[in-house]
């Protein structure tokens, strides 16, 4: 009997296109909350749909270890007269936490609860916005660094009064949609790059850009080189990996960064492909689990789609 071929990981590969339905369904909810929106005094609704629908697909797939939930960061290193701010997405270890309080009413699904988690716990997280342009991204920049004073240190591990963010802590954006006259918005980009000495910073996503293809999404990555314009140069294996795609939107002015005492220079672009939503999910996870590797697909699952141009 004829032994069978192993298998080996592949683009393309099975359940790629059924994984993308998740970007559909929450496309979908935030389209027909806009709608809605359009009835309201304050055109708000949308993105209040928005964040809810992004905790309940994140829910439904991250590991069953990792809760979502809206709300707040508490720090015994903190006083009580320090205002908390809230979060549209925490992300955070529930067969570990304790929560602190629920803020609850009746109106309000399992979802849009808000829940207080000791900081300890805490392994990420997102804002989300509604569209991607220079005052979101401002926004939500100045809200993550909100969390600076519980980045600035590590406890040890044998401490018994924890005060900071985890080692594997994550964070990052999530924009619905890149509307067309946004396409060329440099200080958006470049706004981002005052988020590169966040913690476990990791960019963000745009789920979706007007006149691009069904199921491309972009990503806000950062590219860092040793010279002015090394930051823009992708080493060969990025360049195997975005082949035959025309995906590079646009590219923030370069930034002076230093890492370990040596200058380097950043700057952020705005790429799409159609693999970015699963890319972003697993990237994720990794973060989390301290599992990342720079530079490598962090899943084949989703991953697929390729084709020579994405512009519809």
């Amino acid at each position: 009997m004829e032994s069978s071929k192993k298998l080996k990981a592949q683009i393309n590969p099975q359940g790629w296109q059924q994984f993308l339905t998740g970007l559909k369904d929450l496309l979908d909810s935030y389209d027909r909350a806009r709608v809605y929106s359009k009835l309201h005094e304050v055109e708000t609704y949308h993105g209040v749909v928005a964040e809810a629908q992004f905790r309940k697909w994140l829910s439904n797939f991250l590991p069953k270890k990792y809760a979502v939930t809206s709300g707040y960061i508490i720090s015994q290193g903190l006083p009580d007269t320090e205002k908390i701010p809230h979060y549209d997405v925490i992300i955070y270890d529930c067969l570990e936490s304790p929560i602190l309080w629920i803020e609850d009413h009746s109106d309000v699904s399992e979802h849009g609860r808000s829940r207080a988690i000791p900081v300890e716990y805490v392994t990420a997280v997102l804002e989300i916005k509604s569209r991607f342009n220079s005052k979101t991204v401002s926004d939500a920049v100045n809200h993550l660094q909100d969390l600076k004073k519980l980045m600035e240190s590590e406890d040890d591990e044998n401490e018994p009064y924890k005060v900071y963010l985890p080692k594997n802590f994550t964070c990052g954006l999530v924009f619905f949609e890149l509307k067309q006259e946004n396409t060329t918005n440099i200080a958006a980009l470049d706004k981002l790059c005052e988020a590169v000495d966040l913690k476990g910073f990791m960019g963000g996503i745009i789920l979706r850009g007007e006149h691009r293809m069904d199921n491309c999404s972009g990503a806000l990555m950062l590219m860092v080189g040793d010279d002015d314009d090394g930051a823009l140069k992708m080493n060969q294996s990025q360049k195997r990996n975005y082949a035959n795609i025309n995906m590079i939107n646009n590219v923030s002015t370069n930034s002076k960064l230093i890492f370990n005492g040596d200058k380097k220079y950043h700057c952020f672009a705005l790429l799409w492909r159609p693999s970015e939503f699963s890319t972003f999910a697993f990237n994720l996870i990794a973060l989390m689990n301290g599992t990342y590797r720079s530079g490598f697909i962090p899943s084949f699952h989703g991953f697929g789609g390729y084709i020579a141009n994405n512009n519809k």
